[in-house]
């Protein structure tokens, strides 16, 4: 459903994630939960979803309640007119937004929901630390992070250690090696080689504003500057007090000034570099630039690359690489060639400021409250929000962040029924056989292509709420048996330790090869993802309930929800990134020349059709129709196979003809499609959708339900849209 980053990687990783610096309501669900029977020797904690779906007897007729969808529809608009309206209106008016809401969807409530399971895990140390390595890096780190006092008491002095470490070398590079877990101009990670999947390689990419580009670039966001600027001040405020010896700041107003000028000077230039740069999502061969140190060295020679290559490489590993032969993935060249030149063109003095905000902005959210109140103002502008999420709320992310796989083996054991995983599997084979069938129907791919892409949608790997390795308990203790805490450790050092050891792990993996049946699975959340580099999809436990999938309901409900969600990932296999990565996910060309000509001119139409929207309240801005080009082909794909598998999981499904309790008149083809658009449902503020639309893969949600359903004929014919109605569009677009 989105366009994922791992570590860094931009491109490699297509799927959907709905928790990016966007909060969600905080009311205590603590009580609620409660130990059920264990299921397959595991003990299981429930919380009520929401969902309220059951199966009753009614004069000896069964009748399905689900009491969530029923209550969301509003009947008395008209389907054709605006269908996302007609399914969301109940949804949208029941879920008000908090002051610390940016954006609330069917997604991030039921992320809640798992967050707070596993505060409530984590605040009753007593049941569920086992005396493990990995539990006590997880409780310690979710105590020293709610400790507000000693948050408090530390202050800015973790700030002041990372500066006073980078002033006691004189050269960039070594300035930058001090902070080496922060990107500063640069970005270094491990990924797979693009070419050959098997392989690992080191990847260098430019190192991105904290903000969007445009904010930067473009003149009418110019308020948002300001009001960047104004948080600036305050963080320097705070900054300069705690600075009792003003060995770092100083309480000048020249000095702020220069400060922030430098600030804006560097971000401004690197977000121009940024935002004029080519992009090249449909020729990612353009991404695949291997260069040496000596030849990275002369595309930018204000780095020096060989000492700086050996400061991140492990010194474990370090007599096993050699700095001769190794080969780097300079992802866009052109790029680190121009950052570099502007590093090159400013002032020594302007240098050292940007570097010193550069570890500022990264490392206050892990200080006291005054660092998090400096920013309300700030997020206001930018996403319209008025308060700053829970400390608790924060932590529990930090944690998942940090362990995920720790804290997927704590979710499964304590909080997740299983039951459903068969189910999922046959609902996945079957929109797998509905896609392949889209491939071979299709008259505009040649046969030799479409044997291609056939091969490639069944040699999709699929993952199902966790993966089988998560029970090695003595392979996850190794994995972390050389990061610990001081007994005396604040939590910004635990955090400052747990991204160098992060970093070093990450590197190691150049001495490993890749298995495609390996997977390290995201955090629990209400997500799913497709991976281009391994070909496979993956769904997480979040999203294995609730609006998604649920047994007891038809066909028609559980295909438009999780089906749907799986037809968009295994139709990023096959978007305009995805295509171009093979059953293996190596990189390589295996189209017709004439079939893809076929596809870009259809891939054309989707640019053309949502580019063309402006979106209210924005300031008039539209769409981005390429950005979210991969997007908006997986949606029209993913729900085309979705409603293709419903329609024959349906021939077999007991409860086929069972009606909906409030939704007695639909048929199974309505429910499927009010099932996909109320899997949609959304509440969003004007200055978060703005941000979206600026910086966002997807479009937004009211476009991406009624397009992607204003395109499927089936649904036009379902609800007898006339030609008069504005759901029915002069031209549609279909790829898959």
């Amino acid at each position: 459903m989105m366009r994922m980053k791992r570590c860094c990687s931009l491109l490699l990783i297509i799927g959907c994630s709905y928790t990016c610096a966007l909060s969600i309501p905080q009311t205590n669900l603590l009580s609620t939960i409660t130990p059920v029977a264990t299921r397959n020797g595991r003990e299981v904690n429930e919380v009520n979803n929401g969902e309220n779906t059951s199966v009753r007897s009614d004069n000896d007729m069964s009748v399905i309640e689900n009491a969530a969808l029923s209550g969301s529809l509003n009947k008395s608009i008209d389907p054709c007119d605006d269908f996302y309206e007609f399914v969301c209106d109940g949804w949208m008016r029941k879920h008000p937004l908090t002051d610390s809401d940016a954006k609330l969807t069917q997604f991030r409530t039921d992320d809640l929901i798992i967050t707070r399971k596993m505060r409530a895990l984590l605040e009753n140390r007593d049941r569920y630390f086992d005396g493990s390595h990995t539990a006590q890096l997880i409780f310690d780190m979710y105590d020293r992070c709610k400790n507000v006092d000693e948050r408090m008491k530390v202050a800015s002095k973790p700030i002041f250690e990372l500066l006073a470490k980078m002033d006691r070398v004189s050269s960039l590079t070594d300035k930058l090696l001090e902070v080496k877990s922060i990107s500063i101009f640069f970005r270094w990670f491990v990924d797979s080689d693009m070419k050959n999947a098997t392989k690992n390689r080191i990847m260098l990419l430019p190192a991105y504003p904290d903000i969007g580009r445009p904010y930067f670039v473009l003149r009418k966001y110019g308020y948002v500057r300001r009001a960047l600027s104004r948080y600036l001040r305050r963080v320097l405020s705070i900054l300069v007090h705690d600075d009792i010896d003003q060995i770092f700041f100083k309480p000048l107003n020249d000095e702020v000034e220069r400060r922030i000028n430098s600030f804006f000077l560097l971000e401004t230039a690197i977000a121009k570099i940024l935002y004029y740069a080519k992009r090249h999502s449909d020729d990612n061969s353009a991404y695949y630039n291997l260069r040496s140190a000596a030849e990275l060295q002369r595309l930018a020679p204000n780095i020096i690359w060989r000492r700086a290559l050996w400061g991140i490489i492990p010194e474990s590993m370090r007599g096993h690489i050699d700095l001769d032969t190794l080969l780097i993935n300079v992802r866009e060249p052109e790029i680190i060639s121009k950052i570099d030149s502007l590093i090159g063109s400013v002032s020594e003095q302007a240098l050292s400021d940007y570097l010193q905000w550069k570890v500022v902005l990264n490392r206050e959210k892990y200080l006291d409250s005054r660092y998090r109140d400096a920013k309300i103002e700030f997020y206001h502008v930018l996403y319209g929000t008025s308060a700053a999420k829970s400390m608790w709320y924060s932590c529990v992310g930090r944690v998942l962040q940090s362990f995920p796989d720790i804290a997927n083996r704590y979710y499964v054991k304590y909080f997740f029924d299983d039951s459903s995983r068969n189910a999922v599997r046959e609902l996945i084979d079957n929109v797998r056989d509905a896609f392949s069938d889209l491939i071979w129907e299709n008259t505009w791919m040649d046969t030799e292509t479409k044997d291609a892409a056939d091969r490639k949608v069944h040699s999709m790997l699929s993952f199902v709420g966790f993966h089988p390795k998560l029970f090695n308990r003595s392979a996850l203790e190794t994995k972390y048996a050389d990061l610990y805490y001081g007994p005396s450790w604040h939590y910004a050092d635990i955090i400052n330790a747990f991204d160098i050891w992060n970093m070093e792990s990450d590197f190691k993996k150049l001495l490993k090869r890749n298995d495609r049946y390996d997977l390290d699975f995201p955090a629990p959340r209400a997500d799913a993802f497709y991976y281009a580099w391994r070909n496979h999809i993956a769904l997480l436990p979040g999203i294995l309930n609730g609006a998604f999938f649920n047994t007891s309901v038809p066909a028609s409900l559980n295909y438009g929800g999780l089906g749907y969600i799986v037809g968009h990932e295994i139709s990023h296999g096959f978007d305009n990134t995805g295509r171009q990565y093979d059953e293996y996910g190596n990189l390589h060309n295996w189209w017709d020349s004439k079939t893809q000509a076929n596809f870009m001119e259809r891939k054309k139409c989707f640019i053309r059709q949502y580019g063309s929207i402006v979106i209210p309240n924005t300031y008039g801005t539209h769409i981005d129709g390429r950005l979210t080009v991969g997007e908006n082909i997986a949606d029209n794909g993913g729900v085309r196979a979705a409603y293709r598998a419903m329609k024959r999981a349906s021939q077999d499904d007991p409860l086929r003809y069972r009606k909906i309790k409030g939704l007695e008149e639909y048929n199974e083809d309505q429910l499927f499609f009010i099932n996909a658009a109320y899997t949609w449902c959304a509440v969003t503020r004007p200055q978060s959708m703005l941000d979206s639309i600026l910086n966002d893969g997807h479009s937004p949600h009211r476009y991406r339900v009624n397009v992607m359903m204003a395109n499927q004929p089936e649904f036009l014919k379902a609800f007898s849209c006339s030609t008069t109605t504005k759901m029915v569009l002069p031209q549609t677009c279909t790829l898959w």
